[in-house]
């Protein structure tokens, strides 16, 4: 059984959930951290396997802080591969079901809209 566990957070600014939508009548999009927890002193990096959808759907963080964070801004909920490199074993993969829809409060003031910016994004 793997000492880590994958997880994520819906990303705030001033108390409400950070929105945006990358083109007019496009899907609202939201900021999500993804980080491992366990014990990440054993880690060089981990690698994120996102949706093909993302125009880089590989993502590698060598950065411990925050447990190997990395955001994403996303509409979807989906299967994200997890790759955990280690010091002197060989490398460890998990799956992780981003699901945060629950999460979303349906009241329209809990939400911060970062406006319509074109982009690429899932």
């Amino acid at each position: 059984m793997t000492e880590f566990t994958v997880r994520h957070m819906l990303l705030k600014r001033g108390g409400k959930i950070r929105s945006r939508r990358f083109r007019a009548g496009g899907y609202e999009h939201y900021k999500i951290r993804l980080f491992v927890e366990g014990p990440i002193d054993t880690l060089d990096s981990v690698q994120y396997r996102l949706h093909d959808t993302f125009s880089e759907p590989i993502r590698l963080v060598e950065n411990s802080a925050n447990g190997f964070a990395m955001d994403i801004w996303t509409w979807g909920e989906f299967q994200i591969q997890v790759t955990l490199n280690k010091h002197d074993e060989e490398p460890e993969t998990l799956t992780y079901d981003l699901a945060f829809s629950h999460e979303l409060p349906a009241s329209d003031s809990a939400y911060t809209s970062e406006g319509v910016q074109e982009g690429a994004a899932v």
